[in-house]
């Protein structure tokens, strides 16, 4: 019996853009760079050296100041713990955080001084949340004083999130490998800073120096403009190729789409995605949206004229009779593969994400149904697309006049 096939619808600073260093040579951490946090836990020492503060409980207290470098970044600073580091009493430094505060739930990485017994290790840790995973267990380091441990440290991780961790812990810039692990779960940060954990006898004996956050090398490589879309007829979003530096990113002059103009303003929406607002509502159409003049972190100004191209589809529900069967092959040459030829029967362009294919059986009720598409595909008013699992092999056997106006399913 020959099935009849149907189409369903679902109706459905020191502080040099993202890199910073800070030796407390001024004497303070309030400004160039700015730390934040529990600033009254804290003080800069007769060595220029950010020290612990006097408490008389026990408390967790941390500092943050901001850094936006988390690929392609070397971190380079000095820890000096004058107490044997325990569970109740422990260092962390984090190198990567989305959150301020960082004595609660966040994303990023730290590396965690601070064990029972006199050998500590200097171990890496991710952070996701509350949830905390060591990925470098460094070796551990026996001490000959027990309440004294210092070290230079130095962190790197490339552009794919390749971590090394190295220490000095004879302070004398002779760096041992820790280990080495690529994790690349976050990839994005806002902050750096310290976090220190302690009883009231062991409150003042965490000291901090010598902070340096650069990158691994040198960023040569501009901005991209890697994509756009609609999210309703006043706004659209950019997507960027990395997070832009903050003034030319916002200025809504640096974008236009042809034939609309600027947009009244530009907000930042994530680490590499702007919403663009229009004073006036975009018609349904195919867009290109043209950047220029922005920069990345390091200066890098974008190419000229960067352009994605979106579609704007008002919200509409697809009726009955709104897009047709023109033609099925069911019964393909030596080779080849089934096709289905739907044709546009509306004035408008439609998205066909959410509607469906399939075989009606003898009872009436559709099997073997399809999706035609998990995401948006827009056709033109009054055009022919063809449905398909290999648009290649269609390509081979029949003469094709709209090579583009293919659609693949699975």
């Amino acid at each position: 019996m020959r099935k009849t096939l149907l189409l369903f619808m679902l109706l459905s600073v020191k502080l040099t853009f993202g890199q910073f260093s800070d030796d407390f040579s001024d004497g303070n951490f309030t400004i160039n760079p700015v730390w934040s946090g529990n600033t009254g836990a804290f003080f800069v020492n007769a060595n220029k050296q950010l020290q612990s503060s006097l408490n008389p409980v026990a408390q967790t207290v941390v500092l943050s100041t901001e850094n936006y470098l988390a690929l392609n970044a070397k971190w380079d600073f000095f820890v000096k713990l004058d107490f044997d580091p325990s569970t109740a009493n422990q260092a962390r430094i984090y190198l990567i955080a989305d959150k301020q505060d960082l004595s609660g739930a966040l994303n990023g990485y730290f590396i965690q001084i601070g064990e029972s017994g006199s050998t500590d290790s200097y171990d890496l840790y991710r952070q996701t949340g509350t949830t905390v995973t060591k990925i470098i267990d460094g070796a551990t380091k026996p001490r000959a004083n027990t309440d004294l441990l210092q070290a230079n440290i130095r962190v790197t991780r490339d552009a794919v999130g390749k971590w090394e961790l190295f220490t000095d812990i004879a302070v004398g810039a002779n760096y041992v490998s820790e280990g080495t692990v690529t994790d690349a779960t976050h990839q994005n940060s806002d902050w750096f800073g310290v976090y220190c954990k302690y009883t009231a006898t062991r409150s003042t004996g965490f000291t901090f120096d010598n902070f340096v956050v650069s990158e691994l090398t040198p960023d040569i490589t501009p901005p991209a403009l890697v994509g756009a879309k609609a999210i309703d007829a006043f706004n659209v979003e950019a997507v960027f190729s990395e997070r832009l530096e903050v003034t030319s990113g916002l200025l809504s002059s640096n974008y236009n789409i042809a034939l609309v103009g600027s947009p009244s303003s530009v907000t930042a929406i994530g680490n590499n995605t702007y919403k663009l607002n229009f004073s006036s509502a975009l018609p349904n159409g195919e867009y290109n949206l043209t950047v220029n003049n922005v920069k990345d972190l390091k200066g890098n100004l974008i190419g000229a004229n960067n352009t994605a191209s979106f579609f704007y589809v008002a919200p509409y529900t697809i009726k009955k009779g709104d897009v047709l069967l023109s033609e099925i092959l069911a019964n393909p040459r030596t080779g080849g593969v089934d096709f289905v030829e739907i044709y546009n029967n509306t004035n408008q362009i439609l998205d066909v994400k959410g509607l469906q294919l399939a075989n009606a059986e003898a009872s009436g009720n559709p099997a073997n149904i399809k999706n035609i598409s998990t995401s948006s595909v827009y056709i033109p008013a009054k055009t022919y697309w063809v449905l398909t699992t290999n648009p290649a092999i269609v390509k081979q056997h029949y003469k094709v006049q709209f090579e583009n106006q293919f659609i693949q399913m699975a």
